[in-house]
């Protein structure tokens, strides 16, 4: 952040990943062949913060997730900025 800051950003975001329609099957596809050892724990950690899922289309939740996990990538943004 400092570093961006520095380049001249006066605003940071984030997404949280998402992976609807044909993109899921695709990105897990290349997950499994490039890190098949981290795989299942990345795939995991969607569904943890997308109600099971691989994405949330719903509005107001789509771009952060919800639940535990998306609270803790949420305060990390936070304490980076």
């Amino acid at each position: 952040m400092k570093a961006t800051a520095d380049a001249g950003a006066i605003k940071a975001g984030y997404n949280l990943v998402r992976l609807p329609y044909e993109i899921k099957i695709l990105f897990e596809e290349w997950l499994r062949l490039n890190f098949p050892d981290r795989a299942n724990k990345v795939l995991n950690h969607i569904r943890q913060c997308r109600d099971g899922k691989l994405n949330d289309p719903q509005f107001g939740s789509r771009m952060t997730g919800q639940g535990p996990y998306a609270d803790l990538i949420a305060q990390r943004f936070a304490l980076a900025v």
